[in-house]
C-alpha cells in the first residue's frame, strides 16, 4: 500500500499545476467548440461524446480526469510489473515513468489524452491475465471452463478498446508471447490485424490526402531508403526519452522533409549504435532487460516515420513505449544504489529531481495558448514554424504588428518559408499594400516546400488584377481632377465620377464578397 500511495503522491506532485490550465492548440476546435453532438458511432465520435458529456466544456475537469488517468496508468504498470520482477525495481520504474517530462504532453495536453486512454486499457489486460495467474485460472486444466471464456472476451475487449484509442499498442501480442501468454498473443494479433490495422489505413490514406494537398506527399511513400530515416527516428526518441532537454510541439528534427533525411548522417550512425546495444542487450541480458527493450521497440516501431503521416517526431508519441527506457533506467540505477549505497534510492533520488525540475518547469506552457507557442520558440529557437504559429496566435490577440515581427524571424530563420510570407501578404493586402503583398506571395509560390501552389497561383493572379485595379482607378482619378478644373467640362467629369463611384462600390461589395 504505501508505494501505491507514494506513487500517487508523485504523480499529483508533478501535475498539480495542470489543475490551472485552460485549452490551448487543437483543444480550441476539438472541445471548445464542439457542438456536442454524436456524429458516428465509432469510437473517436463516442469516446468524444461521452467524456463531453461527462465532463462538459470545464478545463478543470478535464484536467483533472486526465491527471486522474495517468495516476490509475503508473498504480496499473506497478501492479503489473511486481508479478514478475522486484517490487523497489517496479517502483524505482513507475517513479520515473510518474513525473517523466516526455509525458507532459499527453497529461497536460488534453487532445493529446488518447495515448493515455489507449495506455490504459492496455495494462488493464496486462493485469487481468497477471490476475488469472495468480488466481491459478492459468494455465487451465480444462480449456472449455467459464472462467476462461469471461477472461477471453474481458481480454478481447480491452485490448479492441486500447487500440481503437489510439494505434500505438498494435504490437501488445508481441509482448503476451514474450510473457508466454500464447493463446491471448493471438486475440491479440487477430484484433490488431483486423480492427487496428482497418484504423491505420484509414488514417493513412486520410493523411496521405492532406500531405499531398500541402507538398508534403514524398514523407508519405515506403521505400527501402526509410529504414535510413527509421533509424534516425528511434535514435531522436532514445535520446529523447533519457535526455529531455528541449520539449515543445514542433521539433525542428527532420521537420522539412527531404532527399537528405533519407541520407547517412550523425543520427543515423548514432541510432545504429543504439540498434547494435539494444541487440546485445536482448541477447545477453536478463528477462528485465529483455522485456524492458521489447516494450520500447515494440511501441516506439509505429513512429519510425515508415510513412510519414503525422508530426514527425512528438513527445506524445514517446508516452507508452518511454516505459521500457524508464524500466531500463530503473535497472541501472537499482543496481548501482544497491551496489554502491547499500540500497538507498539516493541516485534515483538525484536523477528523479532533475526529471521533476524539468517537468514543473514545462508545465506552466499549458497555461494559454500564447504561452504554450511562446514555450516552442524558447526550446527550439531556431525553429521557423514555432515563430510562423507563435505569430499566428499574436494576430488572434489582435496583436498585429507582434505577429508579422514573429514571421518576419521565421523569413529571417529560413528565407524560403512560405506559410511566414503567406501571412505577411495577406495582413499587407489588408493595409491595401498591394505591391508588397505581392511580392511576399510570389515568394511564398516560389518556395520549394510551398504548400498550397496552385491555390496561392490563383489568389496571386487575383491580386494582380488588383494592383491593376488600382492603377487603373489612380489614373482615372487624376484625368478627372484635370477635367474638373476646366468649368466647361465639369458637367461631364461630375458624370464620369458618378460612374466610377457606382463602379467602386462594386468593388467593395465584391472584395467582401
Amino acid at each position: 500500500m504505501f508505494y501505491f500511495l507514494f506513487l500517487t503522491a508523485l504523480v499529483w506532485l508533478t501535475y498539480w499545476h495542470a489543475l490551472r490550465s485552460g485549452f490551448v492548440s487543437d483543444d480550441i476546435e476539438g472541445l471548445q467548440n464542439y457542438d456536442g453532438k454524436l456524429k458516428k458511432f465509432d469510437y473517436g465520435h463516442l469516446n468524444k461524446y461521452l467524456l463531453y458529456k461527462l465532463l462538459d466544456k470545464s478545463p478543470l475537469r478535464n484536467h483533472l480526469f486526465s491527471i486522474l488517468l495517468h495516476n490509475a496508468n503508473v498504480i496499473l504498470l506497478f501492479s503489473f510489473l511486481i508479478s514478475f520482477i522486484p517490487v523497489k525495481l517496479a517502483f524505482y520504474a513507475c517513479a520515473i515513468f510518474a513525473i517523466h517530462p516526455v509525458c507532459i504532453q499527453s497529461v497536460a495536453w488534453i487532445s493529446a489524452r488518447g495515448y493515455s486512454i489507449s495506455l490504459f486499457f492496455c495494462l488493464l489486460g496486462f493485469n487481468l491475465l497477471s490476475l488469472a495467474h495468480n488466481a491459478s485460472i492459468l494455465p487451465l486444466d480444462s480449456p472449455n471452463s467459464l472462467y476462461f471464456a469471461l477472461l477471453t472476451i474481458l481480454y478481447g475487449l480491452t485490448y479492441y478498446i486500447s487500440v481503437t484509442a489510439q494505434f500505438a499498442v498494435l504490437a501488445t501480442f508481441a509482448l503476451q508471447v514474450f510473457l508466454g501468454n500464447y493463446f491471448f498473443a493471438v486475440i491479440g494479433a487477430v484484433i490488431s490485424t483486423f480492427a487496428g490495422l482497418g484504423i491505420v489505413k484509414e488514417g493513412i490514406n486520410l493523411r496521405k490526402g492532406v500531405f499531398k494537398e500541402q507538398n508534403l506527399e514524398l514523407s508519405t511513400k515506403f521505400k527501402p531508403q526509410k529504414l535510413v530515416v527509421a533509424i534516425k527516428s528511434l535514435a531522436y526518441y532514445t535520446r529523447l526519452c533519457v535526455f529531455p532537454k528541449r520539449l515543445g510541439l514542433y521539433h525542428t528534427f527532420n521537420y522539412h522533409y527531404s532527399d537528405k533525411v533519407e541520407k547517412e548522417d550523425k543520427w543515423f550512425w548514432l541510432g545504429f549504435i543504439m540498434l547494435l546495444g539494444f541487440g546485445a542487450g536482448f541477447w545477453f541480458g536478463n528477462n528485465i532487460v529483455r522485456f524492458a527493450i521489447l516494450w520500447y521497440i515494440s511501441y516506439i516501431f509505429v513512429f519510425l516515420n515508415w510513412i510519414t503521416i503525422h508530426q514527425f517526431v512528438s513527445e506524445r508519441y514517446a508516452y507508452i513505449p518511454s516505459i521500457g527506457i524508464c524500466l531500463l533506467l530503473a535497472y541501472g540505477l537499482f543496481t548501482v544504489d544497491t551496489l554502491f549505497f547499500e540500497g538507498y534510492p539516493l541516485l534515483l533520488v538525484f536523477v528523479g529531481g532533475l526529471y521533476l525540475m524539468r517537468s514543473w518547469t514545462h508545465l506552466p506552457t499549458y497555461n494559454e495558448e500564447v504561452s504554450f507557442y511562446q514555450s516552442n520558440v524558447w526550446n527550439f529557437p531556431d525553429s521557423e514554424v514555432a515563430f510562423g504559429n507563435l505569430g499566428v496566435i499574436y494576430m488572434k490577440c489582435n496583436l498585429i504588428g507582434t505577429a508579422v515581427d514573429m514571421w518576419q524571424i521565421a523569413i529571417k530563420i529560413n528565407p524560403h518559408y512560405d506559410v511566414a510570407h503567406y501571412n505577411i501578404s495577406s495582413v499587407l493586402k489588408q493595409r491595401g499594400d498591394f505591391v508588397n503583398a505581392m511580392e511576399h506571395l510570389k515568394k511564398a509560390i516560389d518556395s520549394p516546400s510551398c504548400h498550397f501552389r496552385e491555390l496561392w497561383s490563383k489568389e496571386l493572379q487575383q491580386l494582380g488584377h488588383e494592383i491593376s485595379y488600382v492603377q487603373e482607378l489612380n489614373n482615372l482619378s487624376q484625368q478627372l481632377a484635370t477635367l474638373e478644373r476646366d468649368p466647361a467640362k465639369f458637367q461631364q467629369a461630375r458624370d464620369i465620377r458618378k460612374q466610377l463611384d457606382e463602379v467602386n462600390n462594386l468593388h467593395k461589395k465584391f472584395e467582401e464578397s
